[in-house]
């Protein structure tokens, strides 16, 4: 369609899976896809599971 997407998240929670994730990384380049968070923040570590399995994030991250 011709539209240039860009994203930015603050604080997201793991929302997928390694595939997930690998789509994610298809899709967006670490100029139109930015996830922003803070040290201090525990909303990026949900689902609080001990193994965290089946969660990742696509990995661009600014602190």
């Amino acid at each position: 369609m011709g539209w240039n997407t860009e994203l930015t998240t603050f604080g997201q929670p793991m929302v997928g899976n390694d595939r997930y994730a690998q789509f994610l990384a298809g899709k967006f380049t670490p100029s139109t896809y930015r996830r922003v968070t803070h040290i201090s923040d525990p909303t990026p570590n949900y689902p609080l599971t001990e193994d965290k399995v089946g969660f990742s994030h696509y990995e661009v991250c600014y602190i």
